[in-house]
């Protein structure tokens, strides 16, 4: 990963890291940092929000093998004596090792201005009754065997988490919880339906926009002065688009997010009219450029997606608003509430821009 002017950041390569196939799910690309100049420390919490993200997502999978009737357990595969009991290395007992693994604390430190999904906290409430037990599933550990008690005691609460995932009031406000970004996917198809009815042909950026040095401002205001003023530069930055564009670009949507690491960002999608002299390969570059310049007086870091390279070939992020990655980058921007939902008081997390 490396970082030009204005904290622009390009991306070497695609890891195989399970964070990666997370993130080929949809549920965040976490794989960047705006700034690489990020002192330790606030490198070291964007590296840990990548673990906490990741473990949600096998969290997630882990809901998902035992409300499909799955018997999720640790299963001996041999026994020599009551402290060397070998169990079977599946797939669940990688998505068992993640929920112990989990750290209940930090997730709240981390996302701090955030809700969590009921069933996920359920789940994660679940790991405190094992708070010595995640040790127990590392590969040191799984060579030589586990003490028969520390097998019973992980399989008894994961027959009490099977209990209470099937309880209806947890998934009636797991259903409440969701319901907003299943709204807000819905409403993402609607306004670019409705973006080609009026304008036939379009084409969409798909760009991040934040801060360099996003930790600094944070420690020093609170959580509102920082919404507020990131809003009012967003406003510069599409006033200054307006300017330059005009009618070239009929509507745009941009998700907020925030995290104690990686700070306050947005990540956007711009939509463009088929306009004869409109090379929609540099469009990105601009806007981050006037993100940065303009609207943050040099204190903005982006990231373009059309830079994004993979196998060492360019990978384009500018798709037909008609096509199929347009619902994928959808799914980008409202997958994380499955998860997480950011509170930004009466405000709204997911803008979409007045339609031109």
């Amino acid at each position: 990963m490396t970082t030009g002017q204005c904290g622009r950041a390009t991306s070497a390569g695609y890891g195989t890291s399970l964070l990666q196939q997370a993130v080929s799910e949809g549920l965040r690309d976490r794989f960047f940092l705006f700034d690489r100049s990020l002192p330790d420390g606030p490198r070291l919490l964007v590296a840990q929000e990548n673990e906490l993200l990741e473990s949600l997502g096998w969290i997630d999978r882990l809901v998902t093998r035992i409300r499909k009737g799955w018997q999720v357990r640790l299963t001996i595969k041999s026994q020599e004596t009551p402290h060397r009991n070998f169990i079977q290395l599946t797939p669940d007992v990688l998505l068992i090792r993640a929920w112990l693994h989990l750290d209940r604390r930090q997730l709240r430190r981390t996302f701090d201005h955030h809700a969590i999904n009921p069933v996920l906290e359920t789940v994660i409430d679940h790991s405190t009754m094992l708070p010595e037990h995640a040790a127990f599933l590392s590969n040191e550990w799984l060579a030589i065997g586990l003490p028969i008690q520390v097998i019973h005691e992980i399989n008894e609460v994961l027959t009490s988490l099977n209990s209470a995932l099937s309880d209806d009031n947890l998934r009636s406000r797991e259903r409440n919880f969701l319901r907003a970004s299943q709204k807000e996917l819905g409403s993402l198809d609607t306004y670019s339906a409705s973006l080609v009815h009026r304008h036939q042909s379009l084409q969409c950026v798909r760009i991040d926009l934040g801060y360099r040095g996003v930790t600094n401002p944070i420690s020093r205001t609170s959580f509102e002065e920082v919404h507020q003023s990131a809003r009012k530069h967003f406003n510069k930055l599409i006033a200054r688009l307006k300017h330059d564009f005009y009618m070239s670009m009929p509507g745009h949507i941009r998700k907020i997010e925030y995290s104690s690491g990686a700070g306050y960002h947005y990540h956007c999608l711009f939509f463009f009219t088929s306009t004869p002299g409109l090379d929609i390969h540099d469009i990105g570059e601009r806007i981050g450029e006037h993100w940065c310049v303009n609207a943050t007086q040099g204190r903005g870091a982006y990231f373009d997606w059309s830079r994004l390279t993979r196998a060492g070939s360019r990978k384009d992020a500018h798709c037909a608003v008609n096509g199929p990655d347009l619902h994928v980058a959808f799914q980008y921007l409202t997958r994380l509430d499955r998860y997480l939902r950011l509170s930004i008081g009466r405000g709204h997390t997911l803008i979409k821009g007045k339609q031109m």
